[in-house]
């Protein structure tokens, strides 16, 4: 950089890069520097600034790589832990839990923490097991609904195949419910259909009237008359539905009855549209039928996802809906139905958002 002279003496100038002005050395003026000298200085100070700032992101990635040099391997290690920790050390001590339970005969929580380990070691076989053993207890306890339940649970298991034929149907109780042939209802094709739960209305010597627990489908009654021997509605269960819902297995239990086919006796007076007796396995309770069971058990019944979706009326405030009987009123075409309150009224036979709730009367089993 060249010298710089006093405007006023002539004497050297002494430059302050700070206040960026020049001040003669003799006579103490200050003056401003020429535009080259300042952005020299500028270019200076910015090349510093920039070493300085260099030597820092040096010195913080140099701390930053020695810190990671200490991060890294502490935190493989407690990765590592963890991983143990939850997949071996925790479900150790369960399965060890467990396996006290069991041992303690107290199968069903032994069960329980077997089923959460999943396939830890061997947790499901001896969740199998616990389940079997408690089934078992259950028989000797002539708790038969509760051993089959978990019978069905474990699925072909020694001999639990035999065991649920043996007691499935064996000494039922009234309002009991049970799981007989599958139906879709959560409106989930693709995950295949669901067991269809039963109620147990009434009980004979050798045989057992049972109710489906929800209403199953939508479907109409018939498009103009109320005769239920000549219905629409009897036609799809006695070929769609009992098609449909049970094995072959299933359908040489359910017992063909003779029914009786009365008139409303709650709507006035006797037509002549429904009186022929008819032979059916799959039917829906007549309006005597359903008065009289209904003074001992609530018969209301809530659709499934499935009926709902074929267009079965939901009341919003109880859950419940509509479901034919097979009985006339008065008029051609009007059918009795179960309102969502558990009262019964007529309507005309060709209604679309009433629901379907099956009938059917199946053998008694006997143990072998």
């Amino acid at each position: 950089m060249e010298e710089l002279k006093c405007l006023s003496c002539g004497g050297k100038v002494d430059i302050n890069e700070e206040l960026m002005i020049g001040v003669c050395e003799y006579c103490g003026t200050e003056q401003a520097l020429p535009e080259g000298v300042v952005q020299s200085i500028k270019k200076k100070k910015k090349e510093l600034q920039d070493k300085i700032d260099a030597e820092k992101r040096d010195i913080i990635k140099r701390k930053f790589i020695k810190v990671m040099k200490i991060i890294i391997p502490s935190l493989a290690v407690l990765i590592a832990f963890i991983i143990i920790l939850f997949t071996l050390i925790l479900p150790s001590i369960k399965y060890n839990n467990a396996v006290d339970l069991m041992e303690n005969n107290n199968y069903i929580n032994a069960a329980e923490r077997f089923k959460v380990l999943n396939h830890f070691k061997d947790s499901a076989s001896k969740w199998q097991e616990c389940e079997y053993k408690q089934a078992n207890i259950y028989l000797t306890e002539e708790k038969y609904r509760e051993a089959v339940l978990l019978l069905e649970k474990i699925g072909s298991y020694k001999d639990s195949g035999k065991l649920i034929k043996q007691y499935k149907f064996y000494k039922l109780k009234i309002g009991e419910l049970i799981n007989f042939g599958v139906y879709e209802q959560d409106n989930a094709i693709y995950n295949g259909s669901e067991s269809i739960s039963w109620r147990v209305l009434a009980i004979e010597e050798s045989k057992v009237l049972l109710l489906s627990e929800k209403c199953l489908d939508c479907v109409k009654f018939d498009y103009y008359n109320s005769q239920w021997e000549l219905s629409d509605l009897r036609k799809w269960l006695n070929a769609n539905f009992i098609n449909t819902a049970f094995t072959s297995e299933e359908k040489s239990k359910i017992v063909s009855v003779t029914l009786k086919n009365e008139d409303s006796k709650t709507f006035g007076y006797y037509s002549n549209y429904s009186k022929d007796d008819t032979i059916d396995k799959i039917f829906l309770l007549s309006e005597n039928e359903f008065l009289y069971y209904s003074k001992a058990l609530n018969l209301s019944a809530k659709p499934t996802a499935y009926a709902i979706s074929k267009g079965a009326s939901v009341n919003l405030d109880k859950g419940t809906c509509y479901w034919w009987l097979r009985t006339a009123h008065v008029y051609k075409a009007e059918i009795i139905a179960v309102l969502p309150t558990n009262e019964i009224l007529p309507f005309d036979a060709n209604v679309k958002y009433i629901g379907v709730r099956p009938a059917i009367w199946i053998k008694l089993d006997t143990p072998q």
